[in-house]
């Protein structure tokens, strides 16, 4: 009616606080006419923690926009001061979870898709209430800049808040945040460890894992890989050659370590352990073990290494086999050797022709000192040709034999081995 106007309205995330007045006409005219109405714009609903947006928690990533442009700092509940990310008074906003009945909270954030963006936020968790919370976690870089928080053994139905702000010198703006949650993996102890049976030779048949919403466990931490909880446990019966490869390949998870034991759960002896050294990723690692006794019970033990990302991988183990020993040609005692390495079955393609190039890795039993052959080729499915130097400073001790298609990039465990 002439008092009266019906609208829809998106204030824009960048629109600067103040007092606004209206003005309108009809379209057909192109003129405008200012209205008695007005309003204010003011910051977002949850720059104070009494305002805080809730997040329902889900098995899968839920991504929601917020925005920290314009924000000013908490001034309601005193909320403490975080613990990490340099806070300065920064303009924050809040969000609000329940933790569910697992107990489990995985809490991402990215970058947004409007500008201007957030390109360095820093998130805090606290529990409690107005004037007396209490700060649960905080994380100033998770995936690159962006902070992610993994939360276990919450107190189901507390209600949990979310800060978040610009890291000081940092622009405020647009950014995404999930809550997932799930229930912890039927592996998540010792005593619960996944029984991959004993490794059969000539095979090496990936699956997939993972540690997404898995515990820490009680046992001592082990002695790489910075470990900082979120581990599972995998068990395996030693073969008769005492001798067992165990290669793991990349999943969602970024940055696992692992390790090997001995014993029973409530008594566990670390063998070894490992960051690295897989073929399939730098950032993967690779184990083998010699001595083992046949037949008896052996655990493994993998988690996110420096506390990164949980989520999935994959993980096989081989029967190495007896070790074969590789030695100079008769009468030619030099370091430099021509060789055919035979192995009961080698692990790449069966189907690969005769004189296919091979990329070959020699890697000291549990350790990460390797070198590359010269050149190799493959003569049938069993054998591989090979020139390799063996340094001179080469450490004493059994290698393993790792091999695979040059054109691939990719490397697979031989049974053959030898001993410098």
């Amino acid at each position: 009616n002439p008092n009266q106007i019906s609208l829809n309205v998106s204030i824009p995330f960048n629109a600067t606080i103040g007092n606004y007045d209206v003005i309108a006409g009809p379209s057909s005219l192109g003129q405008f006419f200012t209205l008695t109405a007005g309003f204010a714009v003011t910051s977002f609903v949850n720059d104070e923690l009494t305002g805080a947006v809730a997040i329902s928690p889900s098995a899968t990533c839920n991504w929601i926009s917020g925005n920290t442009l314009n924000a000013t700092a908490s001034t309601s509940c005193s909320p403490p001061t975080p613990s990490c990310g340099n806070y300065n008074a920064n303009g924050d906003v809040w969000y609000s979870l329940v933790v569910p009945a697992s107990g489990v909270i995985s809490i991402s954030t990215q970058s947004g898709t409007n500008s201007p963006l957030m390109t360095d936020p820093v998130m805090a968790v606290y529990r409690g209430s107005c004037g007396s919370l209490i700060e649960v976690a905080c994380n100033d870089n998770g995936a690159g800049l962006f902070p992610s928080l993994y939360l276990y053994g919450q107190t189901p139905g507390t209600t949990l808040y979310i800060r978040i702000w610009p890291k000081t010198n940092s622009p405020s703006g647009e950014f995404q945040i999930c809550a997932t949650s799930c229930n912890t993996p039927t592996n998540d102890d010792c005593s619960s460890a996944t029984n991959l049976g004993t490794p059969a030779n000539g095979t090496c048949s990936m699956a997939t894992y993972s540690t997404l919403c898995a515990t820490p466990s009680s046992i001592s931490a082990p002695s790489c890989g910075n470990y900082n909880g979120s581990d599972v446990w995998l068990k395996f019966s030693a073969p008769a050659s005492g001798r067992v490869g165990i290669t793991s390949q990349p999943g969602s998870m970024t940055n696992p370590a692992m390790a090997l034991y001995s014993g029973s759960c409530n008594a566990l002896s670390l063998l070894s352990c490992a960051t690295n050294g897989s073929s399939y990723s730098q950032e993967y690692p690779y184990l083998s073990a010699n001595g083992l006794t046949p037949g008896a019970t052996y655990f493994i033990r993998l988690w996110p290494e420096n506390g990164s990302n949980t989520g999935s991988f994959q993980l096989c183990l081989t029967d190495l086999g007896s070790l074969s020993s590789i030695s100079p040609p008769s009468g030619t005692p030099t370091q430099t050797l021509n060789a055919i390495l035979t192995g009961q079955n080698t692990y790449f393609d069966p189907g690969t022709s005769s004189g296919t190039s091979m990329s070959v890795r020699f890697i000291r039993n549990g350790s990460s000192d390797q070198f590359l052959a010269n050149s190799a080729s493959v003569i049938n499915p069993n054998q591989i040709s090979l020139n390799v130097s063996i340094p001179f400073n080469a450490t004493i001790g059994n290698y393993d034999v790792i091999a695979g298609p040059s054109s691939l990039g990719q490397f697979f465990t031989l049974t053959a081995g030898f001993a410098v």
